[in-house]
């Protein structure tokens, strides 16, 4: 298999990181959303760059705390 697809079993702190992330970027969409309440395409694009960027630290939080 191609290593940018590989998965590995992580540590428990890699995936208490992991939910970490996901509560401070959760916070973060919800704190821009309370400035911008009608959406539109830009808000869209914006919500996007943040679920990637989410994505792409936790697969670093994941490749650093492999088991």
């Amino acid at each position: 298999m191609n290593k940018l697809f590989e998965s590995f079993p992580i540590t428990k702190e890699g995936i208490d990181r992991i939910k970490q992330s996901k509560q401070i970027f959760s916070t973060l969409m919800n704190d821009i959303a309370a400035l911008d309440s009608e959406g539109g395409r830009e808000f869209d694009i914006m919500k996007q760059k943040l679920e990637e960027a989410n994505f792409y630290l936790n697969k670093s939080i994941s490749l650093n705390n492999k088991e």
